[in-house]
């Protein structure tokens, strides 16, 4: 059996007309049909890069060719994974914030994923306030005006991507402790899930990705990918 292993992989969408068109047409009919549903330019461009990314991220992760698997994205869903594949039970999950997207694939294992760009959220600190856990609320007390927001897009893209995972309601995630022991520490776990921090670039602030697994054992594999 194939060891619980996760690859996330993000990328800046890229502002070349050529090169999204080319991604377009990339895409599947039922893929395509769907993005040309969309009206918001950059709605548009966040989905036909997040099919794009995660298509490639499938291949690579599990080494098939693209023929031999389809993908699907039900509207209130997580995505879908569907082949005659059967080493391994496949998780998927996506995430996009202004001009960033990115995609996780996870083998025997369960993942969730959530992202952040640099001006997001507004308002955050007064949610922290009301919901956010006691050591949590304390952590971001004794920060700086910079590293507090750092530290609270951390916090949030854990919780969201805590969701993904479990399956549940944001409410149920909000009152989590997810400070790492009050260091916020890029890599710890709650409540059986595997936490995984990662900052990028001053523009793209914070990804968290979350992952759920029977065994102890797990690989987390964090990719840039340039389009």
């Amino acid at each position: 059996m194939i060891s619980p292993r996760s690859f996330v992989r993000y990328a800046k969408i890229p502002t070349c007309e050529n090169v999204l068109t080319s991604i377009y047409k990339s895409l599947t009919t039922t893929q395509k049909k769907a993005a040309r549903a969309i009206k918001n330019n950059l709605k548009y461009r966040q989905n036909i890069i997040s099919r794009h990314l995660l298509q490639a991220c499938t291949e690579g992760a599990l080494n098939i060719t693209s023929d031999s698997f389809i993908l699907s994205f039900p509207k209130f869903s997580r995505p879908e994974f569907h082949s005659d594949f059967n080493e391994a039970d496949i998780s998927l999950s996506l995430s996009h914030s202004g001009n960033w997207v990115a995609v996780a694939v996870g083998i025997n294992c369960v993942i969730g994923l959530d992202i952040l760009d640099a001006t997001r959220p507004k308002g955050g600190f007064s949610i922290a306030d009301h919901y956010f856990h006691d050591n949590e609320k304390k952590l971001l007390a004794n920060l700086q005006e910079a590293d507090r927001r750092v530290a609270f897009q951390k916090l949030w893209c854990a919780k969201e991507a805590m969701v993904k995972v479990k399956g549940c309601d944001l409410s149920d995630c909000l009152g989590l402790d997810f400070s790492g022991d009050a260091d916020l520490a890029d890599n710890y776990s709650v409540d059986g899930v595997v936490i995984q921090a990662f900052q990028v670039t001053d523009l793209l602030a914070v990804g968290v990705v979350a992952v759920e697994a029977a065994e102890e054992e797990l690989e987390i594999f964090i990719e840039r990918t340039i389009l």
